[in-house]
């Protein structure tokens, strides 16, 4: 049902687009000028609705290589044992749509060192998408998230590593850390 309500809105504003750059480009008195008026018009309007994630594309892609790194000191990290301890997410200031930072970061259980970490980024959908109320409300024009190449994940990545993986120690109230 929403793919279907998204073309309608997708031929809405097309025929928009066009009906407001053929009337733009009625005042031009040369034909050839009225073309390419009508043509820069449509050109510019069509896309306005998801500017924000045209523009977004290519800076969530910029974040996504500089958080591309397992930050590891493999001789240190074998033979320990480590537990998954929950960050903050993060917001990233000055992006054109909203951006996530997941700290992803084990520590040694006994001493509390970090010993493995990396992030995974999250975008979120451009104006459009919220307006639209798009479940889960991710971007249009690009993947929503990344993160490094292989993380580990549960224990027998781990162990691969030689590091052994246990579960979160629980605070007072019994909640994992």
């Amino acid at each position: 049902m929403i793919a279907f309500i998204a073309l309608l809105l997708v031929l809405a504003w097309a025929a928009f687009s066009l009906l407001f750059a053929y009337n733009v480009a009625r005042f031009p008195k040369r034909i050839w000028l009225r073309g390419l008026v009508g043509l820069i018009a449509f050109g510019i309007l069509m896309p306005f609705p998801v500017i924000d994630e045209i523009l977004a594309k290519p800076q969530f892609e910029r974040l996504c290589r500089e958080n591309a790194e397992i930050k590891i000191d493999r001789a240190s990290a074998v033979g320990r044992t480590v537990y998954f301890e929950a960050q903050p997410h993060v917001e990233l200031p000055g992006t054109w749509v909203q951006v996530t930072r997941r700290p992803m970061r084990y520590v040694d259980a006994t001493t509390g060192e970090l010993v493995l970490s990396y992030n995974v980024l999250e975008a979120s959908g451009g104006v459009l998408v919220h307006l639209l109320g798009a479940p889960g409300k991710v971007p249009l024009l690009f993947r929503y998230t990344c993160m490094p190449k292989d993380p580990p994940a549960g224990a027998q990545a781990f162990k691969a590593l030689g590091i052994n993986y246990v579960e979160p120690p629980k605070n007072r109230r019994g909640e994992k850390k």
